[in-house]
Formats: structure tokens, sequence, C-alpha cells
């Protein structure tokens, strides 16, 4: 009955860290319920599997399937990737794996047997007092940040806490001690392990934190928020990447911004500038994507190549909200890879028939 107790009781911490720790897609009543009927299910699995195949005395065995099953329901529970879910998963179960050996191993070298009240006692007071600190430690290296890194950081990201997890699973159920000397060092040694690793991850993560905001700061316009002149040029990189046979570059020019700022100030100036381009966003639907690529000038990439220059003008004059009157704007425009193959060829093109278009 102790073995059962303890594994419902390390069930208990790691949905209860994976659940504080991860974003919910449902009310938390429906969560809950949902994690109760599968928890109902898995029990009655194990029941059923012991007595029917004999699996009584290696309930261990069996134990490390049951706890990793929980991603089948954590998956459709919560926002997030299947390695964000894995990788709380294995932050969280190293955590509850090494608390119970802690207190396992230091009954069986005190007393030689595991099966007491004292057993179950130890776990619970020592769970009730760490759980709390792993959250908050997880909740400030990996929530959210987790979904930004690349292919290789998530790589290391999990497979750390997993060694963790397998190394404190091994040591667990398969090596007894028979001296609470290298019971202490044993522990200690794997605790520093442990530590080094969420180290590693909260740099990794840090870091990455780092880099993503340094490359929004590069690549993001500083008045009106939007991507700038690099992120077009990245942009477009990245487009011809992924094979994008073709869309239209749209090059917008604000008619008498001059005047604006000589009659109003400058200040007035950097607003009309801002809601212009709150107008032009409110004008263009995903995935057509606005670039401020200098003062007055703007870029549409249009993937759809459902726009016009007549109706995108129209429609920029209906979302025009501000004080003082819109003033206009000329557009030209450039078809990738009908008009030019580049970047820069399709943004001289759409230049000069922006600077007909003003003339005109």
């Amino acid at each position: 009955m102790v073995p059962i107790i303890s594994s419902l009781i390390i069930l208990f911490v790691n949905v209860l860290t994976t659940d504080f720790i991860s974003k919910h897609k449902y009310h938390r009543m429906i969560t809950y319920t949902i994690i109760l009927i599968f928890t109902a299910s898995v029990l009655s699995i194990h029941l059923l599997l012991s007595s029917w195949l004999g699996f009584t005395d290696q309930y261990h065995l069996m134990y490390i399937i049951y706890v990793w099953s929980y991603l089948i329901i954590f998956i459709p529970l919560y926002k997030h990737k299947i390695t964000t879910l894995i990788m709380i998963m294995s932050l969280s179960l190293t955590h509850s794996v090494f608390v119970n050996g802690v207190v396992y191993h230091f009954n069986m070298i005190l007393n030689g047997d595991f099966q007491r009240t004292s057993f179950i006692l130890g776990q619970i007071f020592v769970f009730a007092i760490t759980t709390p600190l792993i959250i908050i430690v997880m909740k400030k290296t990996i929530k959210n940040v987790i979904e930004t890194l690349n292919q290789q950081l998530i790589f290391i990201t999990v497979l750390l806490p997993l060694t963790n997890f397998f190394i404190i699973y091994l040591m667990r159920f398969y090596i007894d001690f028979n001296s609470m000397i290298i019971f202490l060092i044993a522990y200690l040694l794997i605790c520093a392990l442990i530590l080094l690793s969420y180290y590693i991850i909260y740099k990794i993560v840090s870091d990455s934190l780092n880099i993503h905001r340094l490359s929004s700061i590069a690549y993001t316009d500083g008045l009106t928020k939007l991507s700038n002149r690099m992120a077009l040029y990245y942009d477009f990189d990245q487009y011809v990447i992924k094979d994008i046979k073709q869309f239209t570059l749209f090059y917008l020019d604000l008619n008498k911004l001059k005047s604006i700022n000589d009659q109003y100030g400058h200040l007035e100036g950097d607003e009309y500038i801002i809601q212009f381009s709150k107008a032009v966003q409110s004008s263009i639907r995903r995935p057509d994507t606005l670039y401020r690529i200098s003062g007055d000038e703007f870029i549409i990439i249009s993937h759809k190549n459902q726009l016009n220059i007549s109706y995108l003008k129209q429609k920029i004059q209906e979302q025009f909200l501000y004080t003082h009157p819109f003033l206009g704007v000329s557009i030209g425009q450039a078809s990738y890879p009908l008009d030019a193959q580049t970047i820069d060829g399709l943004l001289n093109l759409a230049d000069k028939k922006m600077y007909e278009d003003k003339s005109s």
C-alpha cells in the first residue's frame, strides 16, 4: 500500500507543478476534471496489470510509463509545444523522484524498511517545502521564453532535465545504500548536477531572451513599432529560402508631410505618421506585412496579390483617424519575380512608379 500512496504523491506533485507552470487552454475546473478522470483510469489499468501479469513487486517498472503517459492529456490541455511540456515534466519529475529517493534511502538506512508511515510523512513534509520553490524557479527560467528558442537550444534544454530524471530514477529504484556517508555523498553529487543543469538552462534561456530583445530592437522601427528596413531585407531572404513563388511590393510615400511638420511641429508630424501606420495596418490583412523604411516611406509586402492601389488609397483614407486631415499618399508597386528578382530591384521599380503617381 505504501508504494501506491508514494506514487500518488509523486503524481500529485508533478501534475500540480505542471499545472502552475503551464498556460491553460480551458477553465481550471475542466482541466482538473480531465486530469482526475485520467488518473483514475491510470490507477485502474495499473491494478489490473498488477493482478493479471504479476507486476505487484515491479511497480517501479510501470511507474515510469504511467508518469509520462500524462503527456497524452497535457498536450491538449495546455498551450505549449510538446518539447516545452517534456522539459517541464522532466524538471518536475527530477525534483519529485529526487525527494522520494532521499526519503526512501534515508528510511532504509535507518530502519531497513520503508513500509512505514514515516516514509509517507517525510515525503509530504519535504514536498511541502520544496515544491513552491521549484515552481517559482521554473516560472522565472522557462515559462513562455522557451517557446522562442531555436531547435538546437530546445534539444539541449530538453535533454539536460531528461538525463537528470533518468539518473535519479536509476538511483532511486536500482541502487541500495548501506552507509549514511555514501548516501549523503551520492545525493549531494546528484543535487550539484541538478543545480548545474538548472543554471545551464537558466543561462540558455536568459541569453536567448536577450538576443531576442536585441533582434527586436534591431528590426523594429522606434516610432511606429513596425518592422524596419533591415527586417524587410531579412524577410525577403526568408521568402526566397521558403520558395514563396510570388508577392507584390507596394511603395508608399506620404504626401505633404513637411507641411504638417512646418505648421504644427514635429511632434504632431510624428503622431501623423503613427496614425497613418495604424490606418494602413487596418487596411491590409495577414499575411500582408507593413514596414517603415524611412521617415515618410512605407512598404507593404502582399502575398495574396489582392490589393490594388486605388482600393488601398480608399481604405487608408477611411481608416485614418486624426485631428488633422489626411493629405494623401503616393503608391507604386512591383511584383516578384515578374518585375524583379531582388529586393533592391523591386524597391527601385516601385519607387519610380510611386514618383509617377506623386507627379500625376
